[in-house]
């Protein structure tokens, strides 16, 4: 599987669970807030896994690099 697809993969793994939590908020909080105040949470969540990813990516790169130098003093 192609790095790209993975992330992929990666997002709509963790955007399902945030939605349906999100949904399931609207059908509670309908009588407390406006559907506009959840559109801007949805848009929100989504800019917010936009911007962390690039952060996420480097932290992964620097656990593999350390799984590696682990390996290479084992062997």
């Amino acid at each position: 599987m192609s790095k790209r697809a993975f992330s992929l993969k990666k997002k709509i793994f963790f955007s399902v669970p945030i939605a349906l939590i999100v949904i399931g908020l609207f059908q509670l909080g309908q009588d407390y807030f406006s559907k506009t105040t959840f559109v801007f949470i949805i848009i929100s969540i989504g800019l917010l896994i936009i911007l962390l990813e690039p952060f996420i990516q480097r932290y992964e790169a620097k656990q593999k690099e350390k799984r590696r130098k682990e390996e290479g003093k084992k062997n």
